[in-house]
């Protein structure tokens, strides 16, 4: 059998617990303070140290991130050189291009030139300008004679046209001169100059 106890409590039992709570919470109350600014230090603490955990990473992949900035920029500036070595290459591919696509390049202009005087004697060039078809030379020779056949094996080359001296100076042993004429290479074969 089961019994159940449904009478009231005393009324002092009841007075006798809230007055224990009371003791207690009184005796408790400077503690419970103290326990709350202990733990509120401690969780101070704690968040002062994973700000400090969370600074030192974030300062790790700042300089992680500053490392692969200075990696990215020195690929960059080897990317920019190689790229204008690129165009310094593609420029003189270009000439060369240039050069054998025309037979009037200044290969031939020097070729026939050399060969011109070759059959000269005495005579040496100071400066050879080229302007578009125009060329202009200067330099010394030993007699007016060697002046006058260098001229006239211009003209016979087929290569220089309007061969017109402007000045023949008197330097010494030897006659300083300037010409200008005009380069015009004849096609394949014809007029040329052997040497």
């Amino acid at each position: 059998m089961i019994r159940i106890n449904l009478a009231p409590r005393p009324v002092g039992a009841a007075i006798g617990l809230k007055g224990r709570v009371r003791k207690l919470r009184a005796a408790l109350g400077p503690l419970s303070g103290l326990a709350l600014l202990a733990g509120a230090g401690a969780a101070g603490w704690a968040w002062r140290a994973a700000l400090a955990e969370e600074s030192s990473t974030l300062a790790s992949r700042v300089a992680a991130a500053e490392a692969r900035l200075a990696a990215m920029e020195e690929a960059n500036g080897a990317g920019a050189r190689l790229e204008a070595r690129l165009q310094t290459l593609r420029s003189r591919v270009d000439a060369i291009d240039a050069l054998f696509r025309s037979p009037a390049g200044p290969v031939v202009l020097l070729d026939q030139l050399s060969r011109a005087m070759d059959r000269v004697d005495y005579i040496w060039l100071e400066r050879l300008a080229q302007s578009g078809d125009r060329v202009s030379l200067e330099g010394w020779v030993t007699s007016q004679t060697a002046f006058a056949d260098f001229i006239e094996t211009l003209r016979d080359t087929g290569y220089f046209r309007g061969v017109e001296f402007g000045n023949l100076v008197q330097g010494g042993d030897y006659l300083e001169f300037e010409l200008a004429c005009e380069f015009a290479p004849v096609r394949a074969g014809a007029g040329l100059v052997e040497g």
